[in-house]
């Protein structure tokens, strides 16, 4: 039976291994959690590759496939690739023909990742292939151990973002906000020679077309995302690009990404 390793530093990979797992069920599928070290959203890039490098050291070579599990950890892939060139590596990516595709083009796009991705080739690419298109990243620190503990919420997720963004159906719910911590945490904005500050609640953005779930940890919450932004918004992930990648390194065919949405 072929051998996979899902290989991340949080709740996000148990999510990669869950969905690959039901999806390829000729594959066994190993989650491995960096539990050790996996505050890698405070790591430069030298660090995350050493790091988990240190951590894959005993599954190199012995499984057909290591996948990277969440956005952090693929700023990796290129450094594991050239130094085990034997190991078949493949990690989450974007596909910009399905944010194209979800509208006639996309003009505000909420971007759902960490810090990391800021200042990454991953974050580059983006406003390469959007040049037109405003990315307006919100702060999701904190959401990932929310999720792994099953506390993450509706009501706190549209806590959060509320005050910055116009969401659909403003609900009168109190929760406990993750940001109340720092109010100017949301809204980091990428390109701001074209794109206003939204980090005051009066200075809300308009509604996004398109939200990028680019934390894999939220995989899982794509319809409580939908319900926060509303209807005309696509709410995208892309888990069925990492499967497709998947496939084709193992040669496997069939799989369509279908059964879990």
């Amino acid at each position: 039976m072929l051998k996979i390793v899902v290989f991340d530093g949080g709740y996000g990979g148990k999510v990669v291994a869950k969905y690959l797992s039901e999806e390829l069920g000729v594959v066994d599928v190993k989650c491995v959690i960096d539990k050790q070290y996996n505050l890698y959203d405070v790591r430069s890039h030298t660090q995350i590759c050493r790091l988990i490098e240190k951590s894959l050291h005993k599954h190199i070579g012995k499984v057909d496939l290591i996948v990277l599990g969440g956005y952090t950890v693929s700023l990796a892939i290129d450094y594991l690739r050239d130094r085990y060139t034997e190991q078949k590596f493949v990690s989450v990516g974007v596909n910009y023909y399905r944010i194209l595709k979800s509208s006639n083009y996309p003009t505000r796009i909420t971007v759902m990742m960490n810090e990391p991705l800021l200042e990454s080739a991953l974050c580059e690419n983006l406003k390469d292939n959007l040049p037109f298109s405003t990315l307006a990243v919100p702060d999701c620190s904190g959401w990932n151990q929310l999720a792994g503990t099953g506390q993450l919420s509706s009501e706190v997720m549209r806590t959060d973002l509320s005050p910055y963004f116009e969401l659909h159906q403003q609900t009168s719910n109190k929760a406990v906000s993750i940001s109340q911590k720092n109010e100017s945490i949301l809204a980091t904005i990428i390109k701001e020679k074209y794109y206003p500050s939204a980090t005051q609640s009066e200075h809300r953005l308009i509604p996004s077309d398109v939200v990028l779930v680019l934390n894999t940890c939220l995989w899982g919450l794509k319809t409580e995302l939908e319900e926060i932004f509303g209807y005309k918004v696509r709410v995208l992930d892309f888990r069925q690009k990492l499967l497709h990648d998947t496939c084709i390194s193992l040669n496997l065919l069939g799989a369509d990404g279908e059964r879990s949405k």
